[in-house]
C-alpha cells in the first residue's frame, strides 16, 4: 500500500511539474509545440484518428527522421495542426488520412510542413495538463505542494526554529507509585 501511494505521489508530483513546465514553455514561445526530453507533446483535438487514439489523449512525436506509408505524422496546413497516417509519398510530398475518415485529406503534405512523427500516447492525459496548466491551477497546486511539506515536516520546522518544547520520557520503573 505504501509503494502505490508513493507512486500516486510522484505521479502527481510529475504531472503538475510537466503542467507548469507547459505553461511556462507556451508563454514565452506560442508559436512552437512544446518539447520534454527530445519529444513534442500535442493534445489530439478530433476523433479523425480513431482507433489509434481520440479526442483529449496526448501525443508524443519524435523529430521527423523517413517518412514511409503507414507513418503517423503532424504537419501544419495554414496554421493548423493535424495529425494523420500518411497513406502515399510521391515527389511532391505525403498523401495523407485520417484513420476514421472515408477520404483523403485534400491537400498534399510537403516535407517542410511536417512536424514530427507519432512515438507514442497517453489516453485521456492531454485533458489532464491542459486543465492543471492554467495559471490558477498552477499556484493551487504549488500551495498544495507547500502545505503538504510544511504538515508532513512540522515537527522538524518547530525544532529546527527552536519552538519545539522538549518532553520528558519516563519509564514505568522510574515512577514512585
Amino acid at each position: 500500500m505504501k509503494l502505490i501511494k508513493k507512486l500516486l505521489v510522484i505521479l502527481s508530483l510529475c504531472t503538475f511539474l510537466y503542467a507548469a513546465y507547459l505553461f511556462i514553455y507556451n508563454s514565452q514561445n506560442p508559436d512552437e509545440i512544446p518539447k520534454l526530453f527530445g519529444y513534442q507533446t500535442v493534445k489530439v483535438l478530433s476523433g479523425s484518428m480513431e482507433p489509434t487514439f481520440s479526442a483529449g489523449d496526448l501525443l508524443f512525436l519524435k523529430e521527423t527522421e523517413e517518412i514511409k506509408v503507414g507513418s503517423v505524422i503532424l504537419f501544419e496546413q495554414k496554421g493548423v495542426l493535424v495529425t494523420h497516417r500518411v497513406v502515399d509519398v510521391d515527389t511532391s510530398g505525403f498523401r495523407t488520412k485520417g484513420d476514421a475518415n472515408t477520404v483523403l485529406d485534400a491537400n498534399i503534405v510537403s516535407p517542410h510542413e511536417v512536424r514530427g512523427i507519432y512515438a507514442f500516447h497517453i489516453p485521456l492525459f492531454g485533458y489532464v495538463i491542459e486543465s492543471i496548466a492554467s495559471i490558477y491551477s498552477i499556484m493551487i497546486g504549488v500551495f498544495l505542494i507547500s502545505f503538504t511539506w510544511i504538515f508532513s515536516n512540522y515537527h522538524r520546522i518547530l525544532k529546527v526554529l527552536g519552538l519545539r518544547k522538549k518532553y520528558v520520557r519516563y519509564k514505568p520503573q522510574d515512577l514512585d507509585v
